[in-house]
């Protein structure tokens, strides 16, 4: 089988420390992952310091076995939209790796865990170069999703990173994201297109939706924290590749019950909006005051308490070490 790379990019920080943790700890026990083949992208500080001590532990943990921790410092123009972060990590990535242009390539994010192994066999066929294989985010990607919030959106976000409309209304049943298996041909200017697009994005919808908001108060508006999501898509439709949803690559979120769980190769720890719902919420324990160990056990019918499982295994283990 063709070699495939798993990359994700993040700021060095300790609220992503324990999710690159878990997400290593399943690839190492679930998912029959090369770690070898394991790329962990990140940002330093901008005020020049070291990444957080705990990143750090669970650098050196994982190191031993092979996993890639690589830093970048974070030179963006503008520090409004988080995601942004992602792309122009991966810029200088693959400026300082530019040998990834000729691999297969999975970018995921890092609040992911395998489940079971993801069989990629089917993925590599030699007359599809110019396929890139992608999980199923229409309901939240896709133009019909765009164009039902109306107010022109859609002719709007065109018009800021100049694609062609009509090629974007065409590409509903291949408007996937989340988790990305790239083709060789990826190269940094992709994801420098993909970071500038991004921002120009965030920028122009969000003044839009200000906009309608004043006439409309009521609406709802767009998930604009997506603008990375349409970035990667839709440049990769410039580039010519297309993008097929591929069901190997779907995922459960968090908020889903035990059953999709083990039917699902990819869980994303995502989809909770509170701490009061019963399931793991991973933005109570943001910095070491509140480590993820800390929170309440997660009932077993929900796919949460498993990843919550992942969690508490490799972060105790990390603590120890």
């Amino acid at each position: 089988m063709d070699k495939i790379y798993y990359i994700c990019a993040q700021p060095a920080v300790f609220y992503y420390a324990w999710q690159i943790d878990a997400l290593l700890l399943s690839f190492e026990k679930n998912g029959n992952v090369d770690l070898n083949c394991v790329h962990i992208v990140s940002s330093t500080p901008r005020t020049g310091e070291p990444p957080e001590d705990y990143f750090v532990k669970v650098q050196k943990k994982w190191e031993k076995k092979g996993v890639l921790f690589e830093y970048y410092k974070d030179t963006r123009g503008h520090w409004g939209y988080i995601s942004s972060i992602r792309p122009h990590l991966l810029k200088k990535h693959w400026q300082k790796h530019p040998w990834l242009e000729k691999e297969n390539i999975f970018y995921h994010d890092c609040d992911i865990a395998l489940t079971k192994p993801i069989d990629f066999e089917s993925f590599f066929d030699k007359n599809a170069q110019k396929e890139c294989y992608l999980s199923d985010t229409r309901s939240y990607i896709g133009p019909k999703y765009i164009e039902s919030k109306g107010h022109g959106l859609l002719k709007d976000m065109c018009g800021a990173i100049d694609i062609d409309i009509n090629l974007v209304k065409s590409k509903e049943e291949e408007s996937g994201g989340a988790q990305y298996i790239l083709r060789p041909g990826i190269d940094y200017k992709f994801w420098d297109n993909v970071y500038k697009d991004c921002e120009k994005l965030y920028t122009n919808v969000n003044m839009r939706v200000m906009e309608v908001k004043r006439e409309a108060p009521d609406w709802h508006e767009i998930q604009i924290w997506c603008a990375d999501m349409w970035s990667v898509l839709w440049n990769l439709w410039k580039l010519g590749y297309s993008t097929p949803i591929r069901e190997e690559l779907d995922f459960t979120w968090a908020n889903q019950a035990k059953p999709q769980w083990e039917k699902n190769a990819i869980y994303h720890n995502a989809g909770v909006t509170g701490p009061n719902e019963p399931y793991f919420f991973k933005s109570m324990h943001i910095n070491s005051n509140n480590p993820p160990t800390n929170a309440k056990i997660v009932d077993p019918g929900w796919a949460s308490h498993y990843y919550q499982q992942l969690i508490n295994e490799a972060y105790l283990n990390t603590t120890k070490s």
